[in-house]
This record gives C-alpha cells, structure tokens and sequence, in this order.
C-alpha cells in the first residue's frame, strides 16, 4: 500500500527506524522480531512470513510501541500503557509511586491510577502529628513530574487520575480541573458503583467516608448533578462503573479492578500492562460503494489467529519497568485485540453509522473478532499450555465467559485457555493517520476532508513560507475517485451529525462484544440541553458501559467560524467620516491588558468595521500592537469580509504557552485579540458560528488549531500527534 503525504510524514516521524524508507520496511521489522520467539527456525520463518501478511496493507497494526520500538536500540517498553500498584498512603508510599510514574513515562508508556488510597484532606496523620493534605494535592506532584519527563522524552506522557465516588474528597476531585492549569497532564474519572447509582435513582444519602469513618454525608444526586455538570461545562471528569467493571472480569476470582489506563479502554489490576492492536475494517471491504458491496468476515476471521500470536508473542519481547508487572503479565497474558476505521468502513458499505444496520454490521464484526480470538487462545492452550491463574470452574462461570458460543466454551474446558483477556478497542489516532487517515477506532468519519497547512520555509525578511493540501478521508477519498464529484451520498455521516444517543447505541453495541473495554467520546452539540446530558450520563450506566466520556462543544476551547464567498477586495481608500460609532472591549492577560477599539460604518445599510485601535500600559507591546491596528485597519477598508484575520490571528501560538481564563485556554494575545473580532462581526452580522461539525483545538504539538477529541482521547490532524498513541 502506498500512504498518502501526511500518512508518509507521520509514519516517518512517529515509526521510522534508521535507514527504513517504508511502513512495509516497518511491519517486516516487527514480524522479524515477533518470530524470533518461535522454537525453530522453521517455525520462526513460517511466523515469520504470517505476520507480515497480517499486516501488509494495514490490515492490522499493533500498538506504537511496538511499531516503533521492537528490533531497536530504544530502551523503551512495548506496552502502550501500564496502572500503578497500590499507592501505600504514606510519604514514602506516595513518592515511590511519583518515581515508578518517572520511570513508566521515561520508557514512552502512560499510566493510570487510583488515588483513593490517599486519606482525605484534614485527615489527623498520627505519626507524623500533622494533618494530610489530600488526595487532589498529590496528584499536583504527579502532575509536575509528568512534565518534567515530557520535556526530555519525544512521547509525551499521559495520565488517568481516578477517585472513588464514595472518598471524602470526591467533591474536589470533581472541581480540580476547573482552575486553570491545574492537572493539565491527567484525564480525571470518578471511580463509580451500581450502589451509587441506585441512590442517585432513588434520591437517597450518600456517606463520604475512609478506612470506615464517615466524613461527610451527601444527597447522592447532588454528587450527580455535580459530576455531570462539570462534564458539561468542562468536558471532565469522565466516569467509569466499577460494579460493571469487576462483575464482567473474568478474572473476577482473583481481581479486585480500581483502575484504568489513560483512555479507558483497558481496565486493570495494579500492575497492569496495555498490550494493544487493532485491524484496519476498510482493508476487508469488498466492491465498495457498490450494490455489491459487503464486508469479508471470512478473511478477517482467517487473520484473528495471527494477530493473537502476535501480541501473545510480544509478551515475551518486551521489557518491563518493574519485576512486578513482568510477573502479572505473563502470568495472566492480558492482550487487547481491536479495531480502527468502523466510520469509514461502514460508509464503503453505503451504510449509516447512525442506523440500526450500521449498529448490526459492527456487531457482526465485533463477535467474528471475539469469537475467533477465544477459539484461538483456547487451541493455543493446547500448545503453550493456559494462564497460569486459570482456573477452569471459575473461568468458565465469568459473566462475560457465558456470553461465549457453547462450542467455544467446550473447547476452553477442554484445554484452557492462553491468555485471560482477549479484546478491547483502543484509541488508534496516530495509527489511523498512518493507515491513510481511515477514521479512528469505532468513531464515526470526523471530517471529510480538510485543509493542512505545512511550513515550508523560514525567512526573517521575507517571512515564512506556507504550503497547503487538502487531506480526506479515506473513504471519501476512494469514493470520489471511484465516483468523482457530485452530491455527497447521505451515509457520509461526521460526527456531529450523529445524534448523541446514536453514539451512545453505538458504544452499547460493540461493547457487548468486549472483554475489557471500549474508548469512545460522544460529541454533542454547544446547545444540547443539560437534562438530556444527564439522561445520557444515566443511560449508559444502566446500559453496562464501563466507561463514558462526553465533549460537548465549546466546553474546552475551540471553535470555527463558517466559510463564505471570497469576495474581491475593494480598491481605494473611503474617506473616514467625522464621526464614527464604536466598541470598546478589554482583554486581560497575566502580563497586562489590551484596550480594543472597533470602529465601523454603514454602506448601504449594512453595518461593516472600519478600523481598530488598541491600547495597553505594556510599552514593549506598543510597536507591534501599533503595527497590528494599521494593518487590520487597511484590511478592512478594503475587505467587505475580513474574518479570514481570525483564524490567521487565532492560530498564532506564544511560544511561552499562552495563558488561562475562565477554565479556556488562550494561546498568545493575538489569538485573544482573534476572539474579540469574532464577537464584533458576530454581532455585526458577517460571520456566524459553523454549524457543529468540525470542532478544532488549539495542538500542544504543533500548535495549529486542528486537534480533535475522539475516542477518549485526542489526535492533531496536521501533526498526527496524539496523546494516547
């Protein structure tokens, strides 16, 4: 397969390993490595060759980890993700794990966490004779060391901070991310149970208490109404449902799970390791766009077996950061199959990602991947022998384990099982990049295409040089070249296009089919009521999803004015008037504050700005701001139009990171000043806010506001940077 430009950059920058010149140069690494661990050569040139083919043309990708790293010299894990032990609450415990964090982010994985082990704020510490500061403080500690290895290591760290819906410290847990800058380097989550749940539908008290001890006693709904509002207006926390959690483990006879890792999808005891991969749905899509078209489970269920001995073989590759995680590792053989592309896929097979037959194409693959990658671990046992804690009885009489065909659960207790955790579906940003931008994971196609902007050069006299190209999907990349322009088919759904509920049925779905988990978020609308958020909230948690994140537009920043008609530039200079009407607005930033004025006129009773001026006491910024309003000004005398300054403006990053206002953050004063003349042509009737579909932020990456929350997660669609992968 040949990638498309930004696939090609982002492998390249992401993947690339010395002299190799291609992904397929990449995945023959990796199937070199993987082999090595079969008992003959004979073998090792059989996996060998198996491995390859699973994964030529993208039909399957394993984690980034072991895309970048297996066969090198990094010393770096293999394993995307990794939760801490049990944090000992103490000053020595709480530190020995700020350190494992350090090593775990220094080795490229993310790690989750929860700290309600930790006694509460104002809790008497006996030994000590003093009074603890809380869970939420210390998680600042962990906060700051993630920075710190960020700044030295290319794969920047993440974290999932949990706290249990029932610690004394839940309320503050709930609020810690409303301060700005505060936990920048977490995705927070209450740790919630069905007992919580059913308080909060039955409008009863709820005890916040530690080690026994009630601290404070609380209606269950407005601990609710707190966790779900917040999620409104701030995009987290997220919630994960702990009850549902342990109760489909089927490792329920000996696990007791409090913690997920970064994105959710993988639940795990302490010292629990992500080993990840997914295949790619659009390579199994046969005659797309046409009557034809149809997805081929009888070639994806042949690559199954593959990509299971893949990842099972990698556990003996890796390194590990502590003996202890090697030790649950192999012990359990823990792996997460999953899959990328389903919006994509489900529109070469002309079906709607909202529809009831979208939901039933999805669910088909999704059994066909459970089903084949049991049978498969089950036959592997024959081989290898079972997990070492499997215990036949028990196993088999696991929640999710009785969900299994009968034929498939005869063959376990025949012969056991190899690996007690088989599926889980991932975020897959960067690896979705790589496989020519297919969409991510289970999500629906977030854009049809978009423009990227590349620098290509720096000058200080000339100034820089910019290249743009349009990026598609791809899909609809395949479809216009299949079909050319026209009408775009109805079953081009994006994602917010989809009814919130529809995302939610869809989530409900495919994780029946899921032994660990799924991460996705549901994008909803700016104005999507607050009481259908709270019904959304409540519906998944009936439903048994384990997990649930929700982004509603405009709770973080980011947002896109529409396109219009590029109108030619008027030519001359209009006389001003003697007198014009204006607005004054004020920014405040750390450093000082910006007076902007906006002064218009009316052409044929229609309201236009005329010119700017802005003022500050900061005299370091008088030149350039001076510069600035002239500029703006002489655009606008001859713009009828001029929005096209805010997205030059707001796209302007302060390479000293910007600043913090009312839980937004704003990227340099310029990108402020951007936000001002919004407001104004707002209001003077030039542009109007795009209707929900393309929501971009600002990427901590590169910089450029095209980075997208999906998944649980985030990815750039200039960069390929994402958080998670």
């Amino acid at each position: 397969m040949e990638l498309d430009r930004l696939s090609q950059e982002v492998w390249e920058r992401k993947y690339r390993w010395e002299e190799e010149k291609s992904l397929d140069d990449n995945i023959r690494r990796v199937a070199r490595e993987a082999a090595k661990v079969e008992e003959t050569d004979e073998k090792r040139r059989e996996w060998e060759e198996k491995f390859y083919q699973l994964m030529k043309d993208t039909k399957f990708l394993p984690g980034g980890r072991i895309l970048a790293g297996i066969g090198t010299s990094m010393h770096q894990t293999l394993f995307n993700c990794f939760t801490l032990p049990v944090i000992d609450d103490s000053i020595e415990g709480i530190f020995e794990a700020v350190k494992l964090n350090a090593i775990i982010h220094s080795l490229g994985g993310g790690t989750g966490v929860n700290f309600s082990t930790i006694r509460p704020e104002g809790a008497e510490v006996k030994t000590k004779g003093g009074i603890a500061s809380g869970p939420v403080s210390f998680m600042t500690v962990f906060d700051a060391e993630t920075k710190t290895i960020t700044t030295g290591n290319a794969r920047k760290g993440a974290n999932m901070g949990i706290l249990n819906v029932d610690h004394p410290d839940i309320e503050k847990f709930i609020t810690a991310k409303h301060t700005p800058g505060v936990l920048t380097q977490f995705n927070i989550s209450v740790g919630i149970t069905d007992e919580f749940i059913s308080a909060v539908i039955n409008d009863t008290d709820w005890e916040l208490k530690f080690n026994g001890k009630v601290y404070k006693v609380v209606r269950a709904r407005d601990l609710w109404d707190l966790i779900v509002r917040s999620a409104y207006d701030y995009a987290e926390p997220g919630i994960i449902n702990l009850s549902t959690i342990n109760k489909l483990n089927n490792l329920y006879y000996i696990e007791n799970i409090q913690s997920t890792n970064p994105c959710g999808e993988q639940p795990l005891p302490p010292a629990g390791c992500c080993l990840l991969g997914s295949f790619n749905l659009t390579q199994f899509v046969m005659e797309p766009f046409t009557e034809n078209a149809r997805f081929n489970l009888e070639n994806l269920n042949k690559y199954v077996p593959v990509a299971v001995r893949l990842l099972d073989n990698i556990i003996e590759i890796s390194e590990y950061p502590f003996p202890a995680y090697e030790e649950e590792e192999k012990t359990k053989r823990r792996m997460g199959i999953g899959i990328m592309g389903l919006g994509s896929t489900l529109a070469m097979l002309g079906l709607k990602y909202s529809s009831a037959e979208g939901r039933r194409q999805a669910e088909v693959i999704a059994k066909t991947i459970r089903d084949s990658a049991y049978q498969t671990s089950a036959i592997l046992a024959k081989e290898k022998g079972p997990f070492k804690y499997f215990d036949r009885d028990k196993y088999l009489e696991g929640e999710f384990i009785k969900r299994l065909p009968g034929e498939i659960r005869e063959l376990i207790k025949e012969n056991g099982i190899h690996n007690s955790h088989l599926i889980s579906i991932a975020p897959t940003g960067t690896l979705s990049v790589v496989a020519n931008n297919i969409s991510s994971g289970i999500e629906p196609i977030f854009s049809l295409s978009y423009k990227r902007r590349v620098k290509m050069s720096s000058d200080s006299i000339q100034g820089d040089s910019f290249e743009e190209y349009e990026v598609m999907d791809y899909a609809y990349k395949l479809y216009r070249e299949l079909k050319g322009d026209g009408p775009i088919p109805p079953y081009f759904e994006t994602a917010y296009d989809i009814k919130p509920e529809d995302h939610l049925e869809m989530l409900e779905t495919v994780s029946f089919y899921v032994d660990s988990s799924v991460s996705k978020t549901i994008n909803v609308p700016r104005d999507y009521p607050i009481e259908s958020f709270f019904n959304l909230f409540l519906s998944a948690m009936q439903g048994g999803v384990k997990g649930l994140t929700v982004y509603r537009e405009g709770s973080r920043e980011g947002i896109l004015i529409r396109e219009e008609e590029k109108k030619p530039a008027r030519s001359g200079k209009p006389e001003r008037p003697y007198k014009l009407k204006g607005t004054t607005y004020k920014i405040k930033t750390p450093r000082a504050s910006y007076y902007i004025t906006l002064n218009e006129i009316e052409e044929e009773k229609k309201r236009r700005p005329f010119e700017i001026f802005i003022n500050t006491k900061d005299a370091s910024s008088i030149p350039w701001i001076t510069a600035l309003a002239r500029l703006m000004s002489a655009v606008f005398v001859r713009e009828e139009n001029p929005s096209f300054l805010i997205d030059q403006l707001r796209s302007i990053v302060d390479p000293n990171g910007g600043y913090w206002r009312d839980g937004k953050r704003i990227p340099s004063v310029l990108s402020d000043i951007a936000n001002v003349l919004e407001e104004y042509l707002t209001e003077l009737g030039k542009i109007e806010k795009r209707e929900p579909q393309q929501k971009l932020l600002i990427c901590p990456e590169c910089g450029q506001q095209t980075y997208i929350l999906e998944e649980g997660c985030g990815r750039c669609l200039s960069c390929g940077y994402s958080e998670c992968s």
